[in-house]
């Protein structure tokens, strides 16, 4: 930059370049060597590692690598003949500079802070070296300090992670010490299609398959091998750049840390564990019997005259009205807020608000199943369907924050959601695929004919009430087509005993008879216009 002539100033670049690439292959071979070397020792609280023709210069970056790798303090030492010049790196909870001070006795001379130093000894004292250094970090180290922590900035989903956060994360540089970079944790995502790539093949380039958006990524220095096999989801932690190739700006993610998922348990709300009492349950539900659907109708009538500016489109993913618009919420208390995360990705959205410690409540069209697809994926909240919500909206109460992954599938379903936003926050979080799903939930709850069929025919070959339940369907369906059954007096149920008979003689009957069937069938009209996909509505 100080020249004035382009040929001395590009001569002057093209050194610097390759002695840059000299010092990268160099560093390369020597945190290979390092890495043989951790392996040998195996699990240790500490690492001191040796190498003669090790370059003094680079010591220090790669303990760094080592460090940051595997979480322990580590003192890197090049040899060369009876000399060793070494350099360490620490982590948190450990004083470097302290540790070192331990060991003097073996040492020539060393310098440094807690975090980072240096240091000069005769090479046949390493040995007493490494043993001094390795137990002193055993009296002051205990397991939880040994555990990394990844740092993380935000929790996103898939669908975040494109162009216009990656410029806005651009505007944040320069980066480095005292301003790192951002670290986004991408909860439940899935690391496929691994390729080798750069010198040597030990670079990857991968997909990143989450909240339903697939990524561009990169790892580096991973020896070609990804942390997490394609077929495990994982939570992984990224740094979101945009890479110039050739003329061509794209986002691209950079893997910082993944490990499996391992999440907190979910708690079902609202309905008893145990399918057989859930089914029970179902049956006692005489209000879902209620003929005509007046009930819901009324609930669809107050659904609040409020202030325009936030609705809950509950049954378009793509932001479009519905065929019968719902009316706008009614107006915010202090925590009331609805927040439109549709189409981003049920698991980011999730796992953020999870994050904020606050109680949240998950709204889904048939929470046991939810439970089994989540369950190993996120965690952490209260899971209830929304039929347990709109008979005990008391179920939110306790909640800062109700997240609905499904939509709601009747006008009653909505009221109660908007109700819900007066008090806290409501996050909208379904897509393409949840509506999808709620409408499959609510075809199976309508038409009761398949799993009348079941039940009555299990119940006269002389199967266990609970057995008969369990063959008729889920929970929610075996009890109200039991109740059907009963309204039907083609079933003879002894509730407190637990038991049903099929009467020796029972004639044809007729379904609309039951109040159960009417009642599921005109639900079940009411939620198809509601849970239409967008084009079928315009039609």
């Amino acid at each position: 930059m100080l020249t004035r002539d382009p040929a001395r100033a590009e001569a002057v670049a093209d050194e610097l370049d390759r002695v840059n690439a000299e010092r990268r292959h160099v560093e390369e071979r020597i945190r290979f060597e390092a890495e043989a070397r951790v392996a040998e020792h195996g699990d240790q609280p500490a690492y001191v590692l040796a190498g003669e023709g090790w370059h003094p210069g680079v010591v220090g970056i790669v303990a760094s690598r080592i460090a940051e790798r595997h979480h322990r303090p580590t003192v890197l030492v090049a040899l060369d003949g009876g000399r060793g010049t070494g350099s360490g790196r620490s982590i948190p909870g450990f004083d470097l500079l302290a540790g070192l001070d331990a060991c003097a006795a073996h040492l020539t001379r060393h310098g440094g802070h807690r975090a980072a130093a240096g240091l000069e000894l005769d090479a046949d004292a390493l040995d007493d070296f490494r043993a001094a250094f390795v137990a002193h970090a055993e009296t002051v180290l205990d397991a939880a300090d040994l555990v990394p922590e990844e740092r993380v900035d935000a929790v996103v989903s898939g669908g975040d992670l494109g162009h216009e956060l990656a410029e806005e994360l651009a505007r944040l540089a320069p980066f480095g010490h005292g301003n790192p970079e951002v670290a986004l944790l991408v909860p439940a995502g899935r690391l496929t299609d691994p390729r080798p790539m750069g010198e040597g093949r030990h670079h990857l380039r991968f997909t990143l398959e989450a909240g339903g958006a697939r990524s561009r990524a990169v790892a580096f220095g991973c020896a070609g091998r990804l942390p997490v096999d394609p077929d495990t989801a994982a939570d992984a932690t990224f740094t979101l750049e945009l890479d110039d190739w050739r003329g061509t700006v794209e986002p691209r993610l950079r893997l910082r840390h993944a490990q499996p998922c391992a999440p907190a348990p979910i708690t079902l709300a609202g309905e008893p564990d145990d399918d057989f009492a859930a089914a029970l349950a179902a049956y006692d539900d005489k209000e879902a019997a209620a003929d005509g659907g007046a009930a819901r109708r009324d609930a669809a009538a107050n659904e609040g005259a409020a202030a325009p500016a936030t609705r809950v489109a509950a049954s378009d993913p793509a932001g479009a009205e519905p065929a019968d618009p719902p009316r706008p919420l009614a107006p915010r208390r202090a925590r009331g807020a609805v927040r439109d995360r549709r189409d981003r990705g049920v698991a980011g959205t999730v796992a953020a608000v999870v994050a904020s410690g606050e109680p949240v409540l998950v709204v889904a069209a048939d929470a046991r199943i939810r439970r089994r697809q989540l369950a190993g994926l996120l965690g952490g909240f209260a899971l209830c369907s929304w039929r347990a919500l709109e008979r005990a909206p008391s179920l939110a109460h306790e909640h800062a924050h109700v997240i609905a992954i499904d939509p709601p599938a009747t006008r009653v379903e909505r009221a109660t959601l908007q109700s819900l936003a007066r008090e806290r926050a409501v996050h909208l979080a379904w897509g393409e695929p949840e509506r999808a799903y709620a409408a499959r939930v609510a075809e199976r709850d309508g038409e009761l004919c398949p799993a009348l069929t079941a039940l009555y025919r299990a119940l006269r070959d002389g199967a266990p009430l609970n057995e008969a339940l369990a063959a008729a369907g889920p929970p929610a369906v075996a009890g109200a087509a039991l109740r059907a059954l009963t309204e039907l007096q083609l079933v003879e149920l002894d509730r407190g005993a637990g038991r049903a008979r099929v009467p020796p003689f029972t004639a044809r009957a007729d379904l609309d008879r039951s109040p159960t069937v009417r009642a599921a069938r005109a639900r079940l009209a009411e939620s198809r216009a509601l849970l239409a996909p967008r084009r079928a509505r315009a039609a």
